[in-house]
């Protein structure tokens, strides 16, 4: 008699198992409809119905987490995969979850730790592989990026992305010539992607020899007289390898300079002739250049260049280190030895930049009456200037700055400009702005300036004590420049506009530039 008692209960359980499952299949049917919709919150709620018919409901867990990934509510989603990773530190969808969504939170080393758990449990897995190398270009460890790329290819050398993310890495750390290697595999398996195609042909560029010529007329007026200047420039510039570039230059310059009193009315022809070779690693690149001019017979510079790069965290640093000898006015025969040296820290939409430097004038026409001294001899200058930058918007590229700088001379002289402890304090604006084949780009900046000068005193008792140091205050100035470009194929044409001007001297530039690739 018992016997159909115990059927009856198992066909009871049996029935409520049966009705509980189609409760669960119908709100998951809903879910999944409501999805293909693009309502993503009537999906959720019906994934957590299923939820609260079975809390161990694997499928409807990792919906919802999914669902609230796409919403981008990270946090939302983090719990969800959590509830996974409780039943299972092994389930590969859960760590993956965990990866993604901290990588969208910015919590980098999380999002490393558990993409390369989710590598270790489940390795056939490729597209966990993609996620973590680009969690390794957004902390800045390019080489581990690389690696983890080339693991992809260990496994199937038909992926083009990852051909494609090699070539990357070596572009970014300054190697052209093995990115293309790289790139040219991946085009071959993909010929109709279109990045690969575009990233391709800038890398090509990169290493193309690049011809230049321009035209510029330039208009300078002090109290005293005017020059006319028309300069053609040419150039040939080309990335040889990974390790190894060269430039070559040439400028003519026919100058007229024109005295307001007409006595002393003269012109000038000048050349100047110089190239410039460089050492190139990732981080570094040493320069070395030298110039000569047949008109003047000297030398017009040499010296050495080096700039480094690297990155702390998310802030870029670079420094630039010249010194040399540089024959900066030839008018009037004018040249000096110098250092000079710019730092620069990035983070984000702020860059801060630090310049210092300190030069000796050459054998020159001294003619300090402060300093009682009327002689040939050396003219030590000294300077700074600190900017901070910050970009506004990315599209057009705004930025605005301020700055500070100082300038200072031992000496005075007539022949080119000397001032004593002058400070500039300004703002600037910049902006670029592309659009297909056409760029403009434009900046203006205006500076507050004083200079120290010395007033005579008609009773003074000795040569320097017949001056009284007083501040000269007005000596505003301003600038503005603007550049129009067009690119066409291997040709590139652009026309710019200049302008300087403070109460003592002004000079307005106007030029025409055109480039090659072959």
């Amino acid at each position: 008699m018992k016997k159909p008692y115990i059927l009856l209960i198992l066909l009871f359980f049996a029935i409520g198992l049966f009705a509980q499952d189609t409760n669960t299949e119908y709100w998951r049917d809903l879910g999944y409809k409501a999805k293909l919709k693009g309502d993503i919150e009537s999906s959720i709620k019906n994934y957590k119905k299923v939820l609260e018919i079975d809390n161990e409901d694997f499928d409807a867990k990792l919906a919802i987490a999914n669902l609230y990934y796409s919403q981008k509510d990270f946090e939302e989603a983090l719990n969800y995969y959590k509830l996974i990773y409780k039943v299972d530190k092994k389930d590969v969808e859960a760590l993956n979850g965990f990866g993604r969504c901290f990588y969208k939170l910015g919590k980098l080393d999380k999002s490393t730790y558990y993409f390369q758990k989710a590598i270790e449990y489940l390795p056939s897995y490729i597209q966990q592989y993609f996620d973590l190398a680009h969690v390794f270009i957004d902390k800045g460890e390019l080489d581990s990026a690389r690696i983890i790329y080339s693991d992809i290819l260990k496994k199937d050398k038909t992926y083009a992305e990852a051909w494609a993310g090699i070539g990357k890495m070596y572009y970014w750390q300054n190697s052209p010539k093995t990115a293309l290697e790289y790139y040219e595999e991946a085009l071959k398996l993909d010929p109709e992607n279109e990045v690969i195609q575009k990233n391709l042909l800038q890398i090509k560029n990169e290493l193309a020899y690049i011809p230049s010529a321009s035209l510029s007329y330039i208009n300078e007026s002090e109290d005293s007289y005017k020059i006319n200047a028309l300069v053609q420039k040419y150039g040939l510039k080309k990335r040889i390898n990974d390790n190894f570039s060269f430039s070559f230059n040439f400028l003519l310059d026919k100058s007229d300079r024109d005295y307001l009193d007409d006595n002393a009315d003269t012109n000038r022809w000048f050349d100047n002739t110089w190239i410039k070779a460089s050492w190139i690693t990732k981080n570094n690149t040493l320069s070395t250049f030298l110039g000569a001019s047949k008109s003047d017979s000297r030398l017009t510079s040499y010296g050495l260049n080096w700039i480094s790069s690297f990155n702390v965290s998310n802030v870029k640093f670079k420094n630039n280190l010249s010194f040399g000898y540089d024959y900066f006015y030839y008018w009037n025969n004018i040249g000096k030895d110098y250092i000079s040296n710019s730092f620069s820290a990035t983070y984000r939409k702020f860059s801060l930049n630090i310049s210092a430097m300190y030069g000796v004038i050459k054998e020159d026409t001294i003619a300090d009456y402060y300093a009682d001294k009327y002689d040939i001899d050396n003219n030590p200058h000294r300077g700074y200037g600190i900017t901070l930058k910050y970009q506004l918007f990315i599209k057009p590229k705004v930025f605005v700055s301020i700055g500070h700088s100082y300038l200072d001379y031992d000496y005075k002289t007539p022949l080119y400009y000397t001032p004593y402890e002058r400070i500039l304090d300004g703002v600037s604006l910049s902006v670029y702005y592309s659009l297909k084949k056409f760029y403009v780009y434009s900046d203006f900046a205006y500076n507050i300036g004083r200079e120290t000068y010395f007033e005579k005193i008609e009773n003074g008792q000795s040569p320097n004590r017949n001056f009284k140091k007083q501040y000269l205050n007005d000596i505003d100035s301003w600038s503005a420049n603007i550049e129009i470009g067009y690119s066409l194929k291997k040709i590139s044409f652009s026309l710019g506009g200049s302008h300087f001007e403070n109460p003592f001297y002004k000079t307005s530039n106007v030029s025409f530039t055109i480039k090659g690739m072959f």
